[in-house]
C-alpha cells in the first residue's frame, strides 16, 4: 500500500476500549514508564 488513496477504509474497524488498555499497559511495560491519562485538565475556578 504505498499511496494514502490506496486504503479501504469500507474494512477499517474501530479498536475498542479492551484493546486500547492492553496497548497501553504493553507500552508501559516496554518503555517502563507510566503513560499519561488523555482526558481533559480540569477547569480553574475562575474559567467556570
Amino acid at each position: 500500500m504505498k499511496m494514502k488513496k490506496q486504503f479501504r477504509f469500507e474494512k477499517a474497524r474501530r479498536i475498542t476500549e479492551k484493546e486500547v488498555a492492553a496497548f497501553k499497559k504493553a507500552i508501559e511495560e516496554k518503555t517502563g514508564t507510566k503513560r499519561p491519562d488523555r482526558s481533559k485538565p480540569a477547569k480553574k475556578q475562575s474559567e467556570k
